[in-house]
């Protein structure tokens, strides 16, 4: 059976492989994903609610709540975008250099936070749309534009937006001292002033990856279903960032279950910590990392996750580091237990917005965890942009 199983194995990497490089047709650009540095965090201290914090709005009529388009009918890409020949796509500086209407915009919302100027935001609102839909998929323009939304919402209507556990927390944090943590993040992302670089970084991730409204353009409740959660199971969640996915996972598993929040970034571990004990989330536990496997008990997880993630792995790792980080990961995975890989796709089709962030196409990750013994259970598209593999150990390894 072990024979069979590792032969159709072999021959399946091979005909990835053999794809790969008839969609390359050349070679592939090989990056390095650093990650920032760390720091204590800036929004440890309880703030006012919500809407006591908004600036006075003059109310007219506000914006509908739209849900971002993920998809372009630009027929010229924007600068940077992928090619059908790129597997990998490594957008060094690219991802700050930001456009003038995305500067303008900033500058607009920072009226509305110096002077309550609803026009300000209203014109800032028609801004990020048009760039949500023109060229930032999954990025920071479809959080702001959710953030305009809010603040023209009346005040029923930024309650009922509040509702969303992801706005409520965006609003809590970047809300908090009179906007403080929104201010640093316009004023430094956007050139308009000066923002201590590191706690720049951890800002943007928050406003890209934690945003209100990444489960309509990720499809994140597809995700969700895929990972097939249950009461009482205990998950790894692989370079967690600032919880996105932590939160749900804690949530979903109840009292019983826990979920191993691993990160590397201290800014990132302190907002883990801060949002767990606010919301009293006790089956969430933070795990700091310095880039190897966390020190899980053998045959424990019954989910091990990794977004965006297993990327560092493939890129960055020399094969002795990869091979006993792999080899750690399988250790730690129950019997039963399944790995969930969700990564960005740089090959999309021309007329869809490209995600900007780092991308390597699935069958270069899906070919390298076959080569390593574990079986694919499924794959799926969520989105042209993102695509998640479920694998499992090798059932002669049970």
């Amino acid at each position: 059976m072990f024979g069979t199983e590792r032969e159709m194995n072999q021959t399946r990497v091979a005909a990835l492989l053999i794809s790969a490089a008839i969609m390359m047709g050349l070679g592939f650009l090989v990056g390095r994903q650093c990650a920032p540095g760390g720091g204590p965090s800036a929004s440890t201290q309880p703030v006012p609610s919500a809407v006591e914090r908004l600036p006075a709005v003059q109310q007219s009529s506000p914006a509908p709540l739209e849900s971002p388009p993920v998809t372009s009918t630009a027929s010229t890409p924007s600068a940077g975008a992928k090619t059908a020949e790129s597997l990998v796509y490594f957008p060094f500086e690219s991802l700050f250099n930001e456009s003038p209407e995305g500067i303008a915009a900033a500058s607009l919302l920072l009226r509305w936070l110096n002077t309550g100027d609803s026009a300000a935001a209203q014109e800032a609102l028609v801004t990020y749309r048009a760039l949500s839909e023109r060229e930032n998929f999954g990025g920071e323009y479809t959080t702001l534009q959710w953030l305009c939304e809010y603040i023209l919402a009346d005040e029923q209507g930024r309650l009922i937006m509040l509702e969303n556990d992801d706005g409520r927390r965006f609003v809590e944090f970047f809300g908090a001292h009179s906007w403080g943590p929104l201010r640093d993040y316009l004023t430094g992302k956007y050139g308009l002033g000066r923002t201590n670089p590191d706690f720049l970084r951890f800002l943007d991730e928050i406003v890209r990856f934690n945003s209100p409204y990444r489960d309509v353009w990720e499809k994140t409740p597809r995700l969700m279903e895929l990972l097939d959660l249950q009461p009482g199971m205990q998950v790894a969640d692989i370079g967690a960032g600032a919880g996105y996915f932590s939160f749900r996972f804690a949530q979903e598993l109840g009292p019983d279950g826990r979920v191993h929040a691993v990160e590397i970034n201290t800014r990132h571990l302190d907002y883990l910590q801060q949002v767990a004990t606010s919301e009293g989330l006790t089956n969430l536990t933070v795990v700091p990392t310095d880039g190897a496997f966390p020190d899980l008990p053998e045959g424990s997880m019954d989910r091990i996750f990794l977004c965006s993630a297993y990327q560092a792995v493939y890129l960055s790792y020399r094969q002795a580091e990869r091979d006993a980080w792999v080899g750690s990961l399988l250790r730690a995975l129950a019997p039963d237990g399944l790995l969930v890989i969700s990564e960005n796709e740089p090959v999309v089709q021309s007329g869809v917005v490209p995600y900007r962030g780092i991308s390597v196409s699935q069958p270069l990750i899906e070919g390298q965890l076959l080569s390593y013994g574990l079986e694919l259970v499924l794959e799926e598209q969520l989105v042209p942009q993102r695509y998640v593999l479920v694998m499992r150990k090798p059932q002669s390894a049970l």
